[in-house]
């Protein structure tokens, strides 16, 4: 059996969706890590110099060192908003896409996965207008928020491609 348009526009969204996961995860694993590896370095630095007085060069140095991890970190939660997002307009094709062939017995599921976009899409109001700790503060719950929307999301295409193959 030939696959349709229909189909094919769904493994594309569906596609995308699974690479942007797989980015975002990667950049929090590499934010992880940074993370650690400086850590690491300041109780080197500590453990090597435990009782001599820090003179200004050193502070300069550690101040120097502290505001460029500060912009690493900002440029890395940039890039996870950045996937979030991406991740965010995916869904909403996803969406589009089942609305229009959906059959009407799913209907009922298709306006709950509306209710939980709504939902997101506060969270995702709140992290454009917050502070940097506010986006910071919210970007698990972006996240638990689009993990469970992508799951009924997952389960209704798989019931609805079902449906279509036995029809």
């Amino acid at each position: 059996m030939a696959e349709s348009d229909h189909e094919q526009v769904l493994r594309r969204l569906l596609d995308e969706l699974g690479q942007t996961l797989g980015r975002r995860e990667r950049v929090l694993e590499g934010m992880k890590r940074t993370r650690t590896q400086a850590r690491l370095h300041e109780i080197t630095v500590e453990a090597d110099h435990p009782f001599e007085g820090w003179d200004q060069e050193m502070l300069v140095d550690d101040l120097q060192r502290e505001l460029e991890h500060q912009r690493a970190q900002e440029f890395e939660l940039q890039r996870v908003l950045d996937l979030l997002q991406r991740q965010r307009e995916i869904e909403d094709q996803l969406f589009e896409e089942l609305d229009r062939h959906l059959a009407p017995e799913h209907r009922d599921e298709l306006g709950e996965l509306w209710r939980r976009m709504e939902q997101r899409d506060t969270t995702f109001e709140k992290m454009d207008s917050g502070s940097l700790e506010d986006k910071r503060r919210l970007i698990p719950q972006a996240m638990e928020c689009q993990r469970e929307l992508d799951d009924r999301l997952f389960r209704l295409i798989e019931r609805h491609l079902t449906e279509m193959r036995r029809s």
